[in-house]
């Protein structure tokens, strides 16, 4: 027996089918003198601990678990708070020669000072499920005085493979969804842990990820670009570049906006200079040679540059860059204010509501221009900040579907028959440069050097990131035709020697650095792994988690830097070059570079590949720029990973992933009934 487990209670269950992994589901308990509570208990990944092959068994452990506390009757499972851990659940379960039966014969006892030691607490049940099939249930009470016994009852198949990875595919273990004729209605409850971020919902002025992602159900943009990069129709039915610098869209034709106004070649021409003239610079850097808009007639709209602009089509055909078509009417009779929480745009569907800080509300737009759709009645997008909490609320079917941050989570819902969208590497980690900071640390180009030759990119993937993550140049992985990172890219090696040379010569042998993240993010132990890194070197990395709209702050409207470094999580842009221009160019919210001689060449050389109309040639330079950015260490750049995970129940048809993450197939989803 395990030391200090006390004497183990016996119980045997009936035989059960057993499958590759075992979940404790509930807990139902009943304080003296108190209601009955209801508790969940984190999905457990059992340990083979021997494989008792004479009996056809085997021995198992969980891992860690939380226990957290959810007073009935629960609200979307908001009000959970955890209580106290699960400590080494032990259960030895056999398994009969078939592999097919179980039998538990122990069960210990494993909560600590659960409620006071004066209380006592009477265990009505453990559940125990394998994708939502209880198999187990057993009874226990306790009257110790100084412990509030809990009980769980784990069985495990000897298939363990289900335990295993997140895939990087689209996969579920659930049956595979019908295909049957979509059917219209019903409201889709998506779990989320953000909210409109900076600027809210304004489609002329947000240009934070967790805006433009509800933006992009709301508004439509001339073009789009399908799930294979191919450019699509959208707001406008035919387009051409005439030349370098002359590009012709055709609009369509009885277009309403959702209050049923007419859709007009006024409308664009207002949307791209209003874009040009007062948006961020992120998104007006793109048009900064624009030079005229103009209505030919016969609903044909053209677009003059100064000197050729390649990214133009592709930047107009990002979901996400928020090159959005809006009622000019509509737009300057609102006040700013609520330009912020009400709406006015040609997609699928309308806002109705925003409540801050606890869900947004969207409504199919009944005079969306593509008959038959969308087959939804609306989304809710339900925020719950904490993603255990979201879990629960998805595998309860309180929600339809979610996105996490947290892959391990991605992959229990997945275990429990939700179906895991495909993942691709489309989100690299920027550790952006104020080379001016405090006392100027970073302005020293053997510091950067240093710094970035300390960091041991293999061990953050590995660790870090469960092996999940890639290294990555500015432009993520998922770019395809250009480089990725190699031992031979300048300064990405892991080299602490090399470091602490660069170091010594620098001047500052032991510098001290700022980092500041999200304090919300999923990456602070990458950061705590990092500093443990750079202080075998000599450097002492600082760690700032600050609220994340104080990061919003910068790139959405020039704020200061709070640290030598900030994190900011990017996704896969439109154009190649767009990992470059919110950042590099001069004068954009993020840049801090300037004018310093030490970014002059990167400057020079983006402002070529903005220009280079040549497809073969652009790509050439702008491999060379991500080299030569590494060489100077103007920006880092340790990782890349999927933006994030998203799951749906058995009940959410047509919904996919995209590989812009901007949820485009809300439009295409519809629900079981």
């Amino acid at each position: 027996m395990p030391p200090g487990r006390g004497r183990p209670v016996r119980r045997s269950t009936p035989p059960a089918r057993v499958r590759a992994c075992s979940w404790v589901c509930s807990l139902s308990f009943v304080p003296r003198g108190r209601r009955e509570m209801m508790y969940d208990v984190s999905p457990i990944c059992p340990t083979v601990l021997r494989d008792s092959r004479d009996r056809g068994g085997v021995a198992i452990r969980t891992s860690y678990g939380r226990l957290q506390r959810q007073p009935r009757p629960a609200y979307n499972g908001l009000s959970r708070r955890t209580i106290t851990p699960i400590l080494n659940v032990l259960s030895i379960t056999h398994i009969g020669q078939n592999g097919q039966h179980a039998t538990s014969e122990h069960v210990h006892r494993v909560g600590r000072n659960m409620y006071p030691p004066q209380r006592r607490t009477t265990l009505r049940s453990a559940i125990v499920t394998k994708e939502k099939e209880p198999f187990i249930m057993s009874l226990l009470s306790t009257s110790r005085a100084r412990t509030a016994g809990l009980a769980a009852v784990l069985a495990l198949s000897l298939g363990l493979a289900g335990c295993g990875a997140v895939p990087d595919d689209n996969s579920s273990s659930a049956a595979s969804q019908d295909s049957t004729t979509p059917v219209s209605g019903g409201v889709l409850r998506f779990g989320t842990k953000d909210e409109p971020g900076n600027g809210g919902l304004d489609p002329m002025i947000a240009s934070v990820y967790a805006s433009t992602s509800i933006l992009n159900q709301i508004y439509d943009t001339l073009i789009v670009k399908g799930d294979d990069g191919q450019f699509e129709p959208s707001l406008a039915t035919e387009w051409k570049q005439v030349d370098d610098t002359t590009y012709d869209f055709t609009l369509r034709q009885g277009v309403k906006f959702a209050d049923g106004s007419d859709l007009t070649p006024s409308d664009v021409i207002w949307s791209f200079n209003y874009v040009k003239e007062k948006s961020p610079q992120s998104k007006a850097a793109v048009l900064k040679n624009l030079t005229n808009v103009t209505d030919k007639g016969g609903n044909v709209i053209e677009f003059k540059f100064s000197q050729p602009t390649p990214s133009f089509l592709n930047t107009v055909g990002d979901r996400l860059s928020g090159f959005y078509i809006v009622d000019q009417q509509w737009y300057e009779k609102t006040s700013e204010a609520d330009r912020q929480k009400t709406s006015n745009g040609t997609g699928p569907f309308a806002l109705e509501a925003w409540n801050k800080g606890k869900d947004v509300k969207l409504t199919r737009n009944t005079h969306y221009w593509e008959k038959g759709k969308p087959y939804l009645d609306g989304i809710d997008f339900v925020k719950v900040a904490d993603e255990n909490a979201l879990l629960a609320l998805v595998q309860q079917g309180q929600a339809d579907a979610a996105w996490f941050w947290k892959p391990e989570l991605a992959e229990q819902a997945k275990s429990n028959g939700l179906t895991l969208g495909k993942l691709q590497q489309t989100s690299t980690r920027f550790l952006f440069i104020d080379p001016n900071y405090d006392d100027g640390t970073l302005n020293n180009i053997k510091v950067r050097q240093a710094l970035s030759k300390a960091i041991d990119r293999d061990a953050i993937i590995k660790i870090g990131t469960s092996g999940r993550g890639a290294k990555t140049f500015a432009n993520p992985p998922a770019v395809a035709g250009l480089d990725t990172p190699t031992d031979e890219t300048p300064n990405t090696k892991y080299d602490p020697d090399g470091a602490k040379k660069l170091l010594a010569e620098s001047g500052d042998p032991n510098p001290t650095i700022s980092l500041a993240y999200g304090a919300d993010t999923a990456d602070a132990p990458v950061f705590e792994l990092m500093k443990d890194q750079l202080s075998k070197v000599g450097i002492t990395l600082e760690l700032k988690p600050v609220p994340y709209e104080e990061i919003q702050g910068i790139f959405t409207t020039g704020d200061k830097y709070m640290a030598d470094l900030v994190l900011v999580q990017d996704v896969i842009g439109a154009d190649p070059a767009s990992a470059f221009t919110w950042w590099l160019t001069t004068g954009s919210n993020v840049d801090r570079w300037g004018d310093n001689e030490q970014a002059a060449s990167a400057k020079e050389l983006l402002g070529k590949i903005e220009t280079n109309a040549d497809d073969t040639s652009r790509v050439k330079q702008i491999n060379e720029l991500n080299n030569l950015i590494a060489e100077q260490v103007l920006a880092l750049t340790p990782f890349a990973t999927p933006l994030d995970y998203q799951v749906w129940s058995s009940k959410v048809h047509g919904y996919q992933t995209d590989p812009g993450d901007s949820r485009y197939h809300f439009k295409d989803t519809w629900l079981s009934k």
